[in-house]
């Protein structure tokens, strides 16, 4: 009877926790977003910048395409089951960020971009074809994990909404006369941070964190089980321990005998 009691209790701490857990994901993806906005202003108003290709907001579109990166390059590295599909998804995002830096490689000559990026690609291939045992198995068991939405979402919003979105000549039939390349500027840049911040997110929930804390526990415990298997001859004596067994030891000790001397004055 008290456990029938007890139930309807545990139930509703349980879904009281889900409840903050949402309220809580949704305060941080609201200040997430708010960064996009944050940046262009800044910007526009404090670093007069126009939008170009070392403003604020593309310093932060890089930022997140590198985290990005790292992130699905660190889950490869860390779990074999999925290293060849996180291996094609890092070097896609990677191929990405090359492709973001296209003005720094138009110093070299314009358009010189793709061969790092087919350099890049060849590799991911070359690598992904290596630990190609189980692929498609990660690539559908990504997609049902909780960060794929966020990060498919940001991908449509980067790829192709902010290009349709964030086209010249419809903001010129919008504005007519009063149109200005700022205006297209800011728009489309403000949309793919945008995009990039939520796939910074999906990509974030996509990490197993909890895996290096269990493998550090699982160390420890390793070494306790070490400690107590190696035989008591050999482990290390240190401090008051070392005093006690000398002091043990000499107490045992049988005190020596004095033999009495016989009648001719020997012992």
């Amino acid at each position: 009877m008290k456990e029938l009691q007890q139930q309807p209790s545990l139930d509703g701490q349980h879904v009281w926790s889900k409840v903050r857990y949402a309220i809580a994901e949704f305060i941080l993806l609201a200040l997430v977003v708010s960064i996009v906005p944050l940046t262009i202003y800044l910007d526009i108003q404090v670093l007069s910048d126009r939008l170009g290709e070392s403003s604020l907001t593309e310093m932060t579109q890089a930022a997140c395409l590198f985290v990005v990166t790292l992130l699905h390059a660190y889950t490869a590295w860390r779990d074999p089951v999925q290293r060849g599909f996180r291996i094609l998804v890092s070097g896609f995002f990677l191929t990405m960020l090359i492709r973001e830096h296209d003005y720094l490689f138009d110093l070299i000559s314009h358009g010189w971009w793709k061969y790092p990026a087919l350099a890049v690609t060849a590799t991911s291939i070359l690598l992904a074809t290596r630990f190609r045992r189980g692929l498609f198995e990660a690539m559908a068991a990504f997609t049902q994990q909780r960060g794929y939405q966020p990060l498919m979402i940001g991908l449509v919003v980067v790829l192709v909404f902010s290009r349709i979105f964030g086209t010249g000549n419809l903001w010129q039939l919008v504005m007519q006369e009063d149109y200005l390349n700022l205006y297209k500027a800011m728009i489309q840049e403000g949309l793919e941070l945008f995009g990039y911040l939520l796939i910074l997110v999906g990509s974030l929930s996509l990490v197993d964190w909890q895996a290096p804390l269990m493998d550090m526990a699982g160390s420890d415990s390793k070494r306790a089980a070490s400690e107590r298997l190696r035989p008591s001859h050999s482990r290390p004596i240190h401090g008051h321990s070392a005093l006690h067994l000398v002091s043990s030891t000499q107490k045992k000790r049988p005190p020596l005998r004095r033999c009495a001397p016989n009648a001719s004055g020997k012992r």
